[in-house]
């Protein structure tokens, strides 16, 4: 009988500090326990791995890609190119496009997406896009909101009215997204940071398939542990506290 105080789980979430306060959060608990043990990022990863003197190398890497041996265990084995665009600003936004196009069976291309720039910091490492795109008989629209500055100059819009026909917006505050985040080993020129979305991109080209929908050993899954809309609601969705101090 599966029971949650038997199992110890660790939380690799790579570059994201705020996976830490997550796992604390009192509504991602089951029966009074924490769904997360222990959140650790990679730089943390990489410090454990130097006390151990691990040594890693890409050829090593390449070589374990396409054996049994350098596998995850099913079913995190198979994932889609949008996996890895969720790292990266606009990604998950053009994960969503690429997800309502194969429910369509409609064709995804970079091409759908007509990408606006609407606001951009003077080093033009913070943006806002507008993205449009068709799909299914109808037109949608989504704010790509990337940095602090442009959270700040979003609101601003929002205050003035100005943010309507907007069906979502997607905000990512770390240096090109999740990739650039708190957790990852620094760099020392800001101008490499540019280079980490775009192993992203080269990944998401070599995957097997481009979207979620492709993946049936996924569907498998969320068949047999979350067969009804109630348990996907219960295990995919969480809420928040207003905690404003007064």
């Amino acid at each position: 009988m599966f029971q949650v105080f038997n199992y110890y789980l660790i939380k690799f979430q790579k570059p994201c500090t705020a996976k830490k306060f997550e796992a604390i959060r009192p509504q991602l608990m089951t029966e009074n326990v924490k769904d997360c043990d222990l959140s650790i990022t990679t730089r943390e990863v990489v410090e454990l791995f130097k006390e151990e003197r691990l040594v890693f190398s890409e050829e090593r890497e390449q070589k374990l890609r396409n054996v049994q041996e350098g596998q995850f265990d099913a079913p995190f084995n198979v994932y889609s190119g949008s996996s890895y665009l969720f790292g990266r600003t606009g990604g998950v936004t053009e994960s969503v496009v690429r997800y309502m196009c194969a429910l369509n069976k409609e064709q995804f291309t970079p091409s759908v997406i007509q990408n606006n720039l609407l606001w951009e910091s003077t080093d033009k490492f913070q943006s806002l896009r507008v993205f449009e795109f068709p799909c299914g008989g109808s037109n949608y629209r989504a704010i790509v909101c990337h940095g602090g500055a442009a959270v700040e100059e979003l609101m601003k819009i929002h205050a003035a009215g100005k943010l309507k026909g907007v069906d979502v917006v997607e905000v990512m505050v770390c240096p090109q997204g999740c990739v650039g985040g708190g957790g990852q080993p620094k760099i020392g020129k800001k101008s490499l940071t540019a280079q980490r979305p775009a192993g992203l991109d080269k990944h998401d080209k070599e995957s097997q398939f481009a979207d979620c929908q492709s993946n049936a050993l996924m569907h498998e899954m969320v068949k047999k542990w979350m067969p009804t809309e109630h348990n996907i609601h219960d295990a995919l969705h969480t809420h928040y506290d207003n905690r404003r101090m007064k």
